[in-house]
């Protein structure tokens, strides 16, 4: 629940893999794991139960605390288990296909930057659907994050999907410490061919001169799915807060077809 993004290609900023990278971190460890800073994850705990929950429990917190206060001992070293390797590329297994963007991006050393919209053509002569789909920074230092949206053929240039209600408009999207989407057999996602990607790029700058030239990599589906998977944004972006009210409440809705399963939601929101 840690070395998921404490490795050596993770957004982690050092490695937790072995007893000698982790020792050294015990007492920071320690503290974070006790205030429940980490792991990350911040569903409360009282509603719902979540595949990807990244919590400790308790007794796992307790052991932890215990280990760094009893002088961080190795233990047998004949009961470690085996050591998880990560990719230092792609996450999901060898893309089928990958699309990058058409132009190396350069990002200055200060500033803020305005979101960047790229097309790139699928070049798809038939409806693709896609299993596993994988959004990659090629600069994680200086990507803040990713959004792939589809544009269909009937769109015309420059026009943006109405992703205020349902639609096929979202792919999938890169930001730190986000899983790579990989769908369930019988499950998929529609990209029409003759469709174009835009990624929708946000840069931070660092400080210096950055470069960047983040790709897309796309598994096929063996057969058409049993189920489509598309995305429905839910967002309320008409609202004024009235000055000094300290708890004003603001709703979102949606309507969502016949027969349909929630499969992940995001829920995203910013202090003001």
């Amino acid at each position: 629940k840690c070395a998921d993004c404490h490795h050596p290609s993770g957004i982690g900023p050092f490695s937790l893999l072995t007893y000698r990278q982790t020792k050294g971190w015990a007492e920071m460890i320690k503290e974070v794991v006790s205030d429940r800073r980490m792991p990350p994850w911040h569903a409360d705990p009282a509603v719902g139960k979540y595949r990807n929950d990244r919590r400790l429990t308790d007794e796992e917190i307790q052991t932890i605390v215990k280990w760094a206060d009893g002088g961080r001992p190795m233990g047998n070293e004949a009961d470690l288990p085996a050591p998880i390797k990560y990719s230092e590329d792609w996450r999901i297994s060898g893309p089928d296909m990958v699309f990058e963007l058409p132009q190396e991006q350069s990002i200055e050393p200060s500033g803020v930057v305005p979101y960047r919209e790229i097309e790139v053509p699928t070049n798809f002569t038939e409806d693709k659907w896609l299993q596993a789909i994988e959004a990659r920074a090629s600069n994680p230092k200086v990507v803040h994050h990713i959004i792939v949206f589809v544009r269909s053929p009937e769109m015309q240039s420059g026009e943006r999907q109405d992703f205020q209600r349902l639609g096929r408009g979202f792919l999938v999207g890169f930001a730190p410490g986000v899983i790579p989407t990989v769908l369930p057999e019988g499950h998929a996602v529609k990209v029409p061919k003759g469709s174009s990607l835009i990624f929708q790029m946000h840069y931070t700058p660092t400080g210096k001169h950055e470069v960047d030239r983040s790709q897309l990599g796309i598994n096929s589906a063996k057969q058409p799915p049993a189920r489509e998977v598309i995305t429905a944004t839910t967002i309320n972006g008409d609202f004024t807060i009235p000055a000094g009210d300290p708890n004003y409440r603001v709703v979102a809705d949606n309507i969502l077809p016949d027969n349909a399963i929630l499969y992940s939601m995001t829920p995203h929101m910013h202090y003001r």
